[in-house]
């Protein structure tokens, strides 16, 4: 079930990259099950820092969540 969000911020949202870097597999899992409950739908993941930064490099996300 899809929050009551206006369908202005919602197309935002989906429209939204986001990075997140975190070393714990699971962090990242329920990190990208809230944005997917939300709407955000590009997300990408590093599970360091340098991989981290390669990513901003090549994705130029629009927000980067950092453990």
């Amino acid at each position: 079930m899809m929050p009551m969000i206006p369908k202005d911020i919602l197309n935002l949202l989906q429209g939204t990259k986001v990075l997140v870097v975190d070393d714990e597999f699971y962090s990242r899992k329920v990190i990208r099950a809230l944005l997917l409950a939300i709407g955000v739908t590009k997300i990408f993941d590093a599970d360091n820092g340098v991989k981290g930064l390669e990513a901003i490099r090549q994705l130029a996300p629009d927000v980067v969540l950092v453990d």
